[in-house]
């Protein structure tokens, strides 16, 4: 046995706890332990790990099927029935979600720079006002002569004329 009586106590809480026989004081003090010592959470973990384990693999085991074990306190639902993971199980589940990441950023990588590559069009010339006489737009105020129209406008000649140079 431990010397350490604090580390005594915190084992009589968590055998009592995996009894299910904790009275709701002890459960306080155990929450206390666990709270500010980091020792005490690793040791709560282990413990943990290892009931869960001893007791999914003796009641999902030969044991149960065999009728030697009267079944857990539990409802029949298939979310009790799940096995919990392990350690090795939750580290496996983490690399390939890991992965899956990497796959999607590499495959959104690959995207985007064929978006890159694809060829842009060119920054279009304005059309210019070359001339100008008696020049009225419909809604619309006539830009000097030698300035630009509006890309993608439609403009409305009202009165007079116009000579507009369209870029090459």
């Amino acid at each position: 046995m431990s010397r350490d009586p604090q580390h005594d106590r915190l084992h009589e809480l968590l055998e009592a706890l995996a009894n299910e026989s904790l009275t709701s004081e002890q459960h306080a003090e155990l929450q206390a332990l666990l709270r500010d010592q980091p020792e005490a959470q690793q040791r709560y973990l282990a413990f943990m790990d290892l009931h869960v384990g001893l007791r999914t693999s003796v009641v999902g085991g030969k044991a149960r099927a065999a009728g030697r074990l009267d079944p857990p306190d539990r409802p029949d639902t298939p979310a009790a029935r799940a096995l919990p993971l392990t350690k090795l199980a939750t580290k496996r589940l983490a690399a390939m979600v890991s992965i899956a990441a990497l796959v999607l950023v590499m495959i959104a990588g690959v995207l985007v720079l064929q978006r890159k590559d694809q060829p842009r069009i060119a920054a279009v010339e304005p059309v210019r006002l070359k001339q100008s006489a008696g020049t009225e737009f419909f809604e619309q105020a006539v830009p000097p002569v030698g300035g630009s129209l509006e890309y993608q406008r439609e403009y409305a000649l009202t009165s007079g004329m116009v000579e507009l140079r369209f870029p090459n």
